[in-house]
């Protein structure tokens, strides 16, 4: 995040390269939320680590981030 974060602000300066660095630096974000996401759903479906009040936390915490997101929303408007 830090990567990308700065290799942005070089982009915005116009320093040479930079946005290759953002490029790397967003595809390392993106690569370790996807893979971040397939072990949680592996664990919880073919493993079986997730105990039901984990699925419901887990569940719970999308729930709040939705609402929190819509609320957001709303506050621009």
């Amino acid at each position: 995040m830090f990567a990308m974060l700065s290799s942005a602000a070089l982009w915005f300066n116009g320093v040479n390269y930079a946005g290759v660095l953002l490029l790397l630096g967003m595809a390392t974000v993106i690569g370790g939320a996807c893979l971040w996401f397939k072990d949680v759903v592996t664990e919880g479906t073919m493993l079986g680590l997730h105990s039901r009040p984990v699925q419901e936390c887990l569940s719970l915490g999308v729930s709040l981030f939705i609402v929190t997101e819509a609320m957001l929303f709303m506050s621009v408007f």
